[in-house]
C-alpha cells in the first residue's frame, strides 16, 4: 500500500437529485504531483500485464457489477477506473475520494493500492 498525504477533505453540497455531495482530496502540490505520477506509473504496470494475456484484456475492458455507476445498471470496467483517475489528475483537478475507493478496490489485496492520510501525520 502506498501512503500519501492531503490536507483536508472538502464536501459539496449535493446537486438537484442526488443524496450525498462528492468529496474532493485536497493535497498540496508537491503530495498531488507524487500521487498523479505514482497513479500513472502504476497504471503503465498493469496496462503491459493485461496486454500479454488475451482472457485479461477482455476482463479489463468489461464492465464489472462491482464498480456499480451512479446510474442504475451501469458499471466501470477496470480500464475506465485507471482513465477516469489519469484523465482528472492530468487537467490538475482534484480527486473525488470516491475514484480512490475505486482505485482501492480494483487493486486490493496489492502493494497498488493507496492510503490517504491527513499531512499533520506526516513524520519528517
Amino acid at each position: 500500500m502506498a501512503l500519501f498525504y492531503y490536507k483536508k477533505m472538502l464536501t459539496l453540497d449535493p446537486r438537484p437529485g442526488m443524496k450525498s455531495g462528492t468529496t474532493y482530496i485536497k493535497q498540496s502540490q508537491e503530495e498531488y504531483l507524487r500521487l498523479r505520477n505514482w497513479i500513472a506509473h502504476i497504471a503503465q504496470d498493469i496496462v503491459g500485464i493485461v496486454d500479454l494475456d488475451p482472457d485479461l484484456a477482455n476482463w479489463f475492458t468489461r464492465p464489472q457489477a462491482d464498480f456499480r455507476k451512479k446510474r442504475r445498471g451501469e458499471y466501470y470496467s477496470p480500464e475506465e477506473i485507471i482513465t477516469d483517475i489519469l484523465h482528472q489528475m492530468s487537467l490538475g483537478r482534484d480527486v473525488p475520494e470516491a475514484m480512490i475507493g475505486r482505485w482501492n478496490r480494483l487493486c486490493a489485496g496489492t502493494p497498488w493500492q493507496i492510503d490517504l492520510e491527513p499531512m499533520h501525520q506526516a513524520k519528517h
